[in-house]
């Protein structure tokens, strides 16, 4: 029950919800009346799949459940660019308390008002789970840069998530964003104003880096456009060979990368191959994840972590 209330959080399509016998009808009823001020109509449809899945299989149903759909009927879809507060439910080791994570975003924009970030990609939740959960990514005392920050997912993750953390950057190349993050900081009881964030844009190629002592960089869906990849690579390349008054190298880069034209990652890879040449540093694709808690869509495509090491 509490993975199918995780799912509901995340707004799952009802169609891929896996319903079984003797669901506990209160507990789904007191999930779906914390999503009906965010979306209505969602709760409509969880309803009306979840009375018809009870019908046909002769279950006694609690008459609230006809009483909420009753009050729901008039419930309308979601335009396009409206948002809502998705929860998403990153599963930790074994003994450890599960992580929860709060962000308001556009669900079915994939790239309305000039920008892709105004919903959080697979990737950014894979590559969240996979830097709270392996022991590969040593991140105790590092300070963080996020390139591509998007809804923030990953650095507000790491902060509630990750103690060990020195300092989160936090950066996009998208004026919007960067003004939308504050609310999703706040959702999260983050203070916008600790000293462990700092929040700022960030055009590659163009800024310099917003602190001399990053010396880990992440970044999620950051390879799709080969138009960028040249200005992405030339950013990890000069922060772990250039030694500005007296700044820190980058020693790692955990780029969440996922598959969906072989071509373009191709290029990406053939980029890394220079920093080989170079002898700056060596890369490896991680091994995946074996566990995992936030939901994927059937049609995502293969998701892959880069790991660039400084030599």
């Amino acid at each position: 029950m509490e993975r199918i209330a995780r799912q509901l959080r995340q707004r799952v399509p009802v169609t891929k919800i896996e319903l079984v016998r003797n669901l506990d009808q209160d507990l789904i009823l007191k999930v779906l009346k914390e999503i009906e001020p965010e979306n209505a109509y969602y709760c409509k449809r969880v309803l009306e799949k979840l009375i018809l899945f009870l019908e046909e299989n002769g279950e006694e149903i609690n008459d609230d459940m006809y009483e909420k759909l009753s009050d729901l009927l008039q419930a309308a879809p979601l335009n396009p660019t409206q948002t809502e507060v998705i929860s998403y439910c990153v599963l930790s080791k074994p003994g450890n308390k599960d992580m929860n994570l709060k962000v308001r975003e556009a669900p079915n924009v994939i790239s309305g008002l000039g920008t892709t970030g105004l919903r959080t990609w697979e990737a950014s939740l894979y590559l969240t789970e996979y830097l709270l959960n392996t022991d590969y990514c040593d991140l105790k005392g590092a300070t963080v840069l996020e390139l591509g920050c998007g809804t923030g997912l990953v650095s507000m993750a790491l902060y509630k998530y990750h103690p060990t953390v020195k300092k989160i950057c936090i950066t996009d190349g998208d004026s919007q964003l960067i003004e939308n993050l504050p609310s999703n900081l706040q959702l999260n009881d983050i203070p916008v104003e600790s000293p462990k964030i700092s929040i700022s844009k960030l055009c590659w190629g163009e800024d310099e880096l917003p602190d001399p002592n990053i010396d880990t960089i992440v970044a999620a869906d950051v390879t799709y456009d080969s138009s960028i990849l040249d200005d992405l690579v030339g950013l990890i390349y000069e922060s772990m060979t250039q030694n500005n008054h007296g700044s820190t190298l980058v020693r790692n880069a955990y780029i969440a990368a996922t598959v969906r034209n072989e071509t373009t990652l191709k290029e990406w890879e053939n980029l890394l191959n220079l920093g080989v040449q170079d002898k700056v540093w060596e890369w490896t694709i991680m091994e995946p994840l074996s566990f995992g808690g936030i939901w994927y869509p059937e049609s995502t495509p293969e998701i892959r972590i880069y790991r660039i090491i400084k030599v």
